[in-house]
């Protein structure tokens, strides 16, 4: 399961969408070139570590 309170899902499934959907924005639409720049294995490198604190990490 996500987290670590059930309460707390929604929220931090918010975040985790926002992270991505944050990069599909700069990528696919504005086309920020740095962001298009990378590939498949540095934008999981990059942002595999955040979403996954999103969804395990003990409350901030």
């Amino acid at each position: 399961p996500a987290g670590h309170e059930p309460e707390q899902a929604q929220a931090r499934a918010a975040l985790c969408v926002s992270t991505v959907l944050g990069l599909a924005l700069t990528r696919y639409v504005l086309r920020f070139p740095a962001s298009m720049a990378l590939g498949r294995e540095e934008i999981v490198d990059w942002l595999g570590p955040t979403v996954q604190r999103y969804l395990t990490a003990p409350t901030p």
